[in-house]
């Protein structure tokens, strides 16, 4: 009867080691599972403020190019203005200014038409190298302007 009673404490004692042994692991795991929660949303918090910080950069960086857009257009257009009154002949200077502005006007209709169906047709590179190839001709052909004297103070 001895033995049997010190079989049962060894079973009891040995099953409250166990269920001991189960809750230690439980809250074990609960730890880890709270800890990788915390470390989710640390990294969730780090990507927010990463997409934060690509966002301001790309914003910063549009505004950049926007503005050196908009200086090199005024140059372009004053420059243009200027030319336009430098080449033209005295008597003439609303009709070249006149025909300066449709044939603006022709180019920017035709050539946004035809760099749109370039694009859909070839691509962006092809866009590209058309648009060096006018930049070329425009050039030589600028080549071909008359010189001028400078002018008397």
């Amino acid at each position: 009867e001895d033995a049997r009673k010190e079989e049962e404490e060894k079973r009891t004692l040995e099953k409250a080691r166990l269920e001991e042994d189960a809750q230690l692991a439980e809250k074990a795991a609960e730890d880890a599972r709270k800890e990788e929660e915390k470390e989710m949303a640390l990294e969730r918090a780090r990507l927010e403020e990463d997409a934060q910080l690509a966002e301001k950069a790309a914003e910063d960086a549009r505004k950049e190019e926007e503005t050196v857009f908009g200086v090199l257009f005024a140059i372009n257009s004053s420059l243009h203005s200027y030319l336009i009154v430098s080449y033209a002949n005295e008597d003439g200077v609303s009709l070249d200014i006149g025909f300066y502005y449709m044939a603006n006007a022709m180019g920017r209709l035709i050539g946004t038409v035809l760099s749109g169906w370039l694009f859909q047709v070839a691509g962006l590179e092809a866009c590209l190298w058309v648009s060096s190839a006018f930049i070329a001709i425009a050039a030589l052909m600028s080549l071909a302007l008359p010189k001028h004297a400078p002018m008397a103070a």
